[in-house]
């Protein structure tokens, strides 16, 4: 969707030509062989009209969060050292515009199945950030020096979360959101320094195989779980 709204509020595509480009993006991604099915369910509902309804939607929840910019800027990548750490934060801001940063964040459908047949559930818009994607947008805004805006959009319509309307995206929260980033930062850099090789390091915290970051190809699981001593349990 980052691609569909920058053709247009970017480079001045029209609406044809920039859910043409999206269109081929998505065409462009290679099934990943060991979750064939799953992965093309992932881009299956995307496809044609619910890909329209959400390219619609993003476009006018960036436009609106950015609605004072004479210009919007597409992604930026961001640095910044904070003290006491060794190493810099590092990430890619999505827009900006109008001394605002804002970033989108798409809620597509899901496959559902009934006793009356199979469908898709649209992704519904949540009532409040993801404290995730807020710590994201606050460290944006902290680069910067700018306020911040979370926008999410589904097929259905879009919301916009800022300083107006969200406790974490007000000075005060953006601010805490940051401090709390360096801390978790502070933390896993002590570990670093401690453990004398990579493998303890990674011995040093329980995994969490729920976590996206561990879906991969099962050759590497496989490795990982050896370092904790867990191949025969799988």
């Amino acid at each position: 969707m980052e691609d569909y709204v920058s053709a247009v509020a970017i480079d001045g595509q029209s609406h044809d030509e920039a859910l043409r480009h999206a269109t081929s993006v998505l065409d462009g991604h290679e099934l990943l062989p060991w979750d064939l099915e799953a992965d093309k369910g992932r881009l299956d509902v995307h496809r044609e009209d619910p890909l329209e309804a959400i390219a619609k939607n993003a476009l006018a929840g960036i436009e609106k969060a950015l609605e004072t910019a004479n210009k919007i800027e597409g992604q930026e990548k961001l640095t910044k050292h904070y003290g006491g750490l060794a190493l810099e934060f590092l990430g890619f801001s999505d827009f900006y515009g109008g001394g605002r940063v804002a970033e989108l964040k798409v809620k597509t459908s899901a496959p559902t199945v009934t006793k009356t047949g199979t469908g898709k559930r649209i992704g519904s818009l949540p009532s409040k950030p993801d404290p995730k994607h807020a710590a994201q947008a606050s460290f944006y805004s902290d680069v910067l020096g700018c306020p911040a805006s979370l926008v999410y959009a589904n097929k259905k319509e879009f919301r916009i979360f800022d300083e107006t309307n969200c406790d974490e995206l007000t000075p005060e929260g953006i601010q805490k959101n940051v401090m709390e980033l360096r801390s978790r930062a502070w933390s896993r850099e002590n570990l670093m320094r401690c453990a004398p090789n990579q493998t303890t390091l990674m011995q040093m915290l329980a995994p969490d195989w729920t976590d996206w970051g561990w879906k991969m190809d099962p050759k590497f699981l496989i490795e990982a779980r050896e370092i904790w001593g867990l191949k025969a349990a799988y």
